[in-house]
């Protein structure tokens, strides 16, 4: 059954994962999803890219400080022309986020024009489940042992959440 949420799928890098277009395809199958990639995996980076222009799936290139060079071919490809890219809003997802200067935040990643750029749940590889994806985010459990989200959680910054 399709639902009318989203799945976001960040990193580290989700596209390295060997079953990586698995997981993919059977989120793609349930939910509308955002993903954000640092561009890798060059070739899967570019795949994602030509999905997110024809508005199949959201996704971010995601440019740091703390990785490799992203391909120019890449970052050509999520490069969205922003004369018309309001008028291609509904039409095409890509879109480049410049997330340098983490360092400064002791690692809340607040760094985002508007504010918290990893809002809502947040679960690691681990499976532990986060009230977003800062580093200090807390964990409120497990994908296996279940996990309890706070009464008065707001999935705008769990900074805003009292947790128990």
């Amino acid at each position: 059954e399709y639902c009318d949420e989203f799945v976001e799928i960040g990193g580290g890098e989700p596209t390295i994962h060997p079953l990586f277009w698995q997981f993919l395809g059977e989120a793609m199958a349930r939910c509308d999803v955002w993903l954000a990639t640092n561009g890798k995996m060059t070739e899967t980076a570019l795949a994602l890219a030509g999905l997110a222009k024809r508005c199949i799936i959201d996704c971010a290139l995601s440019q740091d400080d703390y990785h490799e060079p992203i391909d120019p071919r890449v970052v050509e490809a999520f490069t969205v022309d922003r004369k018309i890219a309001s008028d291609l809003k509904s039409y095409d997802r890509r879109e480049i986020r410049n997330v340098t200067g983490h360092e400064v935040n002791a690692g809340r990643c607040d760094f985002g024009e508007d504010g918290c750029v990893c809002p809502g749940l947040f679960v690691k590889p681990d499976g532990r489940v986060h009230l977003c994806g800062c580093e200090d985010a807390p964990c409120i459990g497990t994908v296996s042992d279940g996990f309890n989200v706070p009464e008065n959680y707001n999935d705008e910054c769990w900074k805003d959440t009292e947790c128990c």
